[in-house]
């Protein structure tokens, strides 16, 4: 087989062990990785911090709210009726259904205020207004500001904490599991644009600051394939990167564990992928997906910075096409079946992971991974082949 110059002598095999070292303890050392490792750390955890901070809410509604504003209304026009009798019986509701759907309200607020501990108890009274209001909308019945998905999701979402018998976590609450607060930090604390805009910001950052501080110069002098240099420091970046990124996520997850329980992995997310029926998920198989789609987007920024970074020493031209790349991805969905092979399409990939009005196109978890994979591995590969071809980088 034509030798290509990457194989691998004891000599060289022994500098790139040295060399990987060497940009680990770089890495671990540098003021930058720290700041970086520091923000993320405070974006994941300080969600947490305020919950455990938040006093309980006991003059407020929070969960049964939705439910007492109805009765509201339901009472509104019962006594609307009363003072101006209809010429004819009222249906889509009826009298009946008002005075039924008040009946079903009262267990929720009795609970809800007065024996908060019984939230099985509150999940199954809840159940029933859902499945009773449910169908009044099935047949007609029209309330502004509530839509069928909404008690479709409601119910999905009980009846699953029913059968695996999970006890219901409020909104409310003053305390909030773990596992709960971490979505909770995830999707209204942490804005997609604000995670990538990070991750960008670091890639961006990472291979040309050795540049311009010569680090660079002196490696390119080494009788070595600088391709498999250039594999060495995507390897290590990669590797702290998703390491840091582990520990301030877990040091998050700690915190909440220990002020206020860890809870279940299983408890349920709703979504739906039509903008019609409601389904399930569960926080462990959320936070799986979150965790792999970042890792294909990380990969993917790795590759497009490192193709960008071997022609330019200019850290400007490398932030602002990584800062770019991130704004169109992350504020932007597909709208094609083409633009699903597109990695950036995958960047606001809350909307991908967890739908909540439905989806245009055939867009999937699996497909973004292999989407972002591929182009990221392609376009590393071919920093390292450039790389080796010039013998510099």
């Amino acid at each position: 087989m034509k030798n290509i110059g990457l194989s691998l002598p004891p000599e060289r095999m022994i500098f790139l062990k040295q060399n990987f070292k060497f940009e680990v303890r770089t890495f671990l050392k540098s003021k930058t990785y720290l700041l970086f490792f520091s923000i993320f750390l405070l974006m994941f955890i300080w969600p947490s911090i305020q919950t455990s901070l938040r006093k309980p809410e006991k003059d407020k509604a929070g969960a049964a709210q939705v439910y007492l504003d109805l009765n509201g209304i339901a009472g509104k026009q019962l006594q609307s009726w009363e003072l101006a009798k209809p010429a004819t019986s009222p249906v889509n509701p009826s009298v009946e259904d008002l005075k039924h759907e008040q009946e079903l309200v009262q267990p929720i607020s009795s609970i809800y205020y007065f024996h908060p501990e019984e939230k099985v108890a509150f999940t199954k009274a809840t159940l029933a207004f859902d499945q009773f209001f449910l169908q009044e909308l099935v047949n007609g019945r029209r309330v502004v500001g509530y839509e069928q998905l909404q008690f479709k999701k409601a119910i999905a979402e009980k009846e699953y904490l029913l059968a695996e018998n999970i006890e219901s976590v409020y909104e409310k609450n003053s305390t909030i599991p773990a596992f709960n607060q971490a979505v909770i930090t995830l999707e209204d604390y942490t804005p997609v644009l604000w995670v990538l805009m990070v991750l960008g910001l670091n890639v961006g950052y990472y291979l040309i600051d050795d540049k311009r501080k010569g680090a660079i110069d002196m490696v390119n002098l080494f009788p070595t394939s600088k391709g498999l240099v250039m594999f060495n420091k995507q390897i290590v970046f990669l590797l702290v990167t998703v390491v840091s990124l582990a520990l301030s996520f877990g040091l998050s997850f700690l915190f909440s564990t220990v002020t206020s329980g860890v809870g279940s992995s299983q408890y349920p997310l709703t979504y739906t992928l039509d903008g019609q029926s409601a389904a399930v998920m569960t926080i462990g198989s959320f936070l799986l997906k979150y965790g792999l789609l970042i890792l294909g987007i990380l990969i993917f920024l790795i590759g497009v910075s490192c193709v960008v970074q071997l022609f330019t020493t200019n850290i400007l031209v490398s932030l602002i096409i990584l800062v770019c790349m991130v704004m169109l991805g992350a504020t932007s969905n597909a709208s094609t079946t083409v633009m699903t092979f597109i990695p950036t399409s995958y960047f606001n990939f809350l909307d991908i992971i967890l739908p909540q009005t439905g989806r245009v196109v055939d867009i999937s978890v699996t497909r973004g991974i292999y989407v972002l994979g591929l182009w990221g591995v392609l376009l590393c590969a071919a920093s390292i082949f450039i790389a080796h071809k010039r013998q510099r980088i």
